[in-house]
């Protein structure tokens, strides 16, 4: 009997135990999750690289009562062509003239540059309404563009386009 009853405590024993097992539930541990999450976010804020605002170019355009002649449209654009060397920008217009504006004191170039446009302007006969086109090297500084681009539209040119490339 003494072995039956040792049996019985030993089952009894067993089946609390499995009981017990039973009733306990398997859950996610969520603290180290929360802390994976707020771990990437800071990675992904640090990180991150915020491109700076862009500038808008100011522009006119015309209105839409206002007729265009033809022969405004038959307009040879002027060229200038802008390239960025080492220490000083490039302008070339109509592959005629050349000008070289330093990057210490552009100042004194970019006003002898308004004045040779003027002179070519009177020359050829344009007006300011006349189309410009601005070739751009493909290593042109924001800066150097900018500062040509206000010249220009400084002098009342208001038809400033730059040539498509496919």
């Amino acid at each position: 009997m003494q072995q039956n009853d040792d049996y019985n405590e030993i089952r009894n024993l067993l089946f609390t135990k499995l009981q017990l097992k039973k009733r306990s539930n398997i859950s996610l541990r969520m603290t180290p999750m929360i802390d994976m999450i707020f771990l990437l976010l800071v990675f992904f804020l640090v990180t991150a690289k915020f491109r700076p605002q862009e500038d808008l170019l100011p522009m006119q355009l015309p209105a839409p009562d206002t007729a265009v002649a033809a022969a405004d449209i038959l307009v040879d654009p002027l060229i200038i062509s802008l390239s960025t060397k080492i220490d000083h920008l490039r302008i070339d217009i109509d592959n005629s003239k050349t000008f070289k504006i330093p990057d210490g004191d552009p100042d004194a170039a970019l006003a002898t540059f308004a004045s040779e446009i003027l002179s070519l302007y009177s020359a050829q006969n344009r007006v300011a309404t006349d189309p410009v086109e601005l070739d751009c090297d493909e290593n042109l500084s924001w800066k150097h563009l900018v500062k040509v681009y206000n010249v220009l539209f400084g002098m009342g040119m208001t038809d400033i386009t730059f040539p498509l490339t496919e």
